[in-house]
């Protein structure tokens, strides 16, 4: 399934909230269901997850590496402006 985090999803997305996110807005309004995403800083190795209950989902690196950027104090303060995007998830519901 491809999911698109669009312009949408990023001005009402929430930095550092795992449930307000644009790239968990973008999950539930394409998914119905309601994501948490986690991010593991990549400096120290980390990687991404998408997960409900029990069920979790490893997310494409480049979800964390977009996340970290809207994250970024840089993207606060209006110096660097995160794009629209998308990626591959790998769920169909039951």
């Amino acid at each position: 399934m491809k999911i698109t985090v669009n312009q949408w999803h990023i001005d009402h997305g929430i930095a550092a909230d795992c449930q307000k996110c644009p790239v968990a807005l973008a999950l539930f309004e394409q998914t119905r269901v309601p994501w948490n995403v986690s991010f593991e800083s990549f400096k120290k190795g980390g990687g991404t997850i998408a997960y409900f209950g029990r069920l979790t989902i490893e997310l494409p690196a480049v979800v964390g590496r977009w996340i970290y950027d809207f994250d970024s104090p840089e993207t606060a303060d209006g110096l660097r402006k995160p794009e629209p995007f998308s990626f591959d998830f790998n769920w169909s519901p039951a």
